[in-house]
């Protein structure tokens, strides 16, 4: 469920579920790393559409790589479903070992 509307559904998990912690650690991921990946990817069309009073090749440019971001962050979207759908713990990298340290430190009493 955390990850169903990328970031979105792991705010709703993270309210809901307070003492799993395999369930927090893929809501924790998808808010760390999937909410990630949708800002670049919007900062990345903001800036696209900054560079066309400038330049069409800019504009291009940045378009190319806010759609490269979007595939990346659906293929990492797919990966995240599935892995945990199967029960895994399967980490993101950069954000994988801090959404298992806030999964961990954010259980009912556990407020630190």
């Amino acid at each position: 469920m955390a990850y169903l509307a990328w970031w979105v559904t792991g705010f709703a998990v993270l309210a809901l579920e307070r003492d799993h912690a395999f369930v927090r650690f893929h809501a924790w991921q998808s808010i760390l790393g999937l909410g990630a990946v949708w800002a670049l990817g919007v900062a990345f069309y903001f800036a696209a559409f900054l560079a066309l009073s400038v330049s069409a090749a800019g504009f291009t440019a940045m378009l190319w790589i806010a759609g490269l971001i979007w595939l990346v962050g659906l293929g990492a979207w797919i990966v995240c479903l599935l892995k945990a759908w199967n029960g895994q713990l399967w980490k993101l990298p950069v954000v994988g070992s801090a959404a298992e340290r806030y999964a961990e430190g954010t259980r009912t009493g556990d407020r630190t």
